[in-house]
């Protein structure tokens, strides 16, 4: 599963919609959505802010990005 599809998982079993999921971040929707299409990884600067979401340590995040992007 690449991590595009495991973000959009994670907010849908969340009960958000893309703008609210956004909005957790502090960014706008079309920044977000960049993620949930693979068109953007996270950097180390968002590691924490991402596993936190998705409800991983930032160490399965980290594999997760190398493996599957």
């Amino acid at each position: 599963m690449t991590f595009a599809e495991i973000l959009s998982k994670a907010r849908e079993k969340k009960g958000m919609n893309k703008a609210q999921a956004a909005s957790y971040f502090g960014w706008t929707p079309m920044y977000y959505g960049r993620y949930e299409r693979g068109q953007l990884l996270p950097t180390k600067y968002n590691y924490d802010k991402f596993a936190s979401f998705i409800g991983i340590d930032v160490e399965s995040l980290i594999e997760i990005i190398r493996n599957n992007g």
